[in-house]
């Protein structure tokens, strides 16, 4: 019977930052001595929990190797393969690695984007090796975003551009050639211009959000008050709205800009907010949570975009291009009509800069200076 050591975990002093790992040691017959040797433990496993059930299995596998006998091969003797990595898994992998580097919504962008080119694949039936893949085959999987998936050249152009992402990730930790998914980008449609509501169709649709949609109501008064963009509302809870403080609490995990922001409440949207029966057992719920009612279950993305849908064709204004998003324009505009500056407005906006802001109220068909028509000269 050879010599050897057990394997067993290393817990780094508990620190779930570090890398926990294996070691054991085994007799290796070319060095006359036992061999050390570590197996780090995966990144998807971030609980103490995941991590021990994960080693007892390994360590229970080594160890009876070891006491059968098993000996430690020296590397150097033993003619080594090159290393094939399948493209799905390398990337899920690498995800996994960098999720704690990059903002929640990245990260769920980025799974999209790999599910996507997984369905793809799985589709032609190829397990593709990460290396086999080229931009060849990234062109054809961008032909299936656009004719099968019918996602537009802007949304084939991201999902691309995402993966793309994930592949310099992967070759900052691997030798890898050029990427596969570096090609050139389609031309993309020319969108719409932003489009605010008439003052004539917003009474409209007010009225008969009071009347039969009072959730979506409420949901619009805060877009148009508050300047809150739909996939932040659908984020915010009860203890985020500060009645007292008069803000609203805008998390940086949720936020457009990734920073943690105050939204102002304006007396009109103070009395709107009045409504919402705030309590201490409830103040974690989604202030629109499932059915757009505080819930602690989270509302899909979709809801508030189908139900305000829906109206626009029941009230016949389908054809309009207005969308949700329409109450934040039209909040924009009424309010610079008002009299609020621009530099104001910038910050209610939360834009990064009044250049920012003077192109979406140009977008908008505002003028930046209201006193351009009293000049002369």
């Amino acid at each position: 019977m050879y010599p050897y050591i057990e394997a067993k975990l290393f817990r780094r002093k508990e620190d779930l930052t570090k890398r926990w790992y294996i070691e054991f040691g085994a007799w290796n017959e070319q060095t006359g001595s036992i061999e050390k040797k570590k197996i780090y433990c995966p990144a998807k496993f971030k609980t103490a929990n995941q991590r021990e059930i994960w080693a007892r299995a390994i360590c229970a596998e080594i160890n009876a190797g070891l006491q059968k006998g098993a000996l430690m091969v020296t590397e150097s003797n033993v003619k080594q393969e090159p290393e094939k990595l399948k493209l799905i898994s390398s990337f899920s992998t690498t995800l996994d690695n960098i999720k704690k580097t990059i903002r929640s919504k990245s990260a769920i962008t980025y799974n999209s984007a790999i599910k996507k080119l997984q369905v793809y694949t799985d589709k032609i039936d190829t397990d593709f090796e990460l290396l086999n893949f080229t931009s060849t085959q990234t062109i054809a999987f961008r032909d299936y975003l656009l004719n099968e998936l019918n996602n537009s050249p802007r949304t084939a152009n991201n999902t691309i551009e995402h993966l793309n992402t994930i592949y310099i990730h992967l070759s900052s930790r691997k030798a890898l050639p050029a990427s596969p998914f570096k090609i050139k980008k389609l031309k993309e449609e020319v969108t719409s211009k932003n489009i605010a509501f008439s003052d004539v169709d917003r009474r409209k649709i007010e009225d008969h959000l009071r009347e039969h949609e009072p959730e979506l109501y409420l949901f619009t008064r805060i877009m148009y008050y508050a300047f809150i963009r739909p996939g932040e509302l659908n984020h915010i809870t009860l203890a985020d709205v500060r009645l007292i403080e008069r803000y609203i609490l805008i998390r940086g995990t949720v936020s457009k800009n990734g920073k943690t922001e105050t939204v102002q409440i304006i007396p009109p949207l103070f009395e709107a907010l009045k409504q919402v029966n705030i309590t201490d057992e409830k103040q974690f719920f989604y202030l629109f949570g499932k059915g757009l009612i505080p819930s602690r279950y989270l509302s899909a993305k979709e809801v508030a975009f189908r139900r305000h849908q829906k109206v626009l064709e029941k009230i016949g204004l389908k054809e309009t291009g207005y969308t949700l998003y329409s109450w934040k324009h039209t909040g924009a505009v009424n309010a610079y009509r008002a009299g609020v500056g621009v530099k104001e407005l910038q910050k209610l906006l939360r834009h990064s800069s009044v250049s920012v802001t003077d192109i979406y109220l140009k977008s908008l068909g505002l003028r930046t200076d209201p006193n351009i028509q009293n000049y002369s000269w």
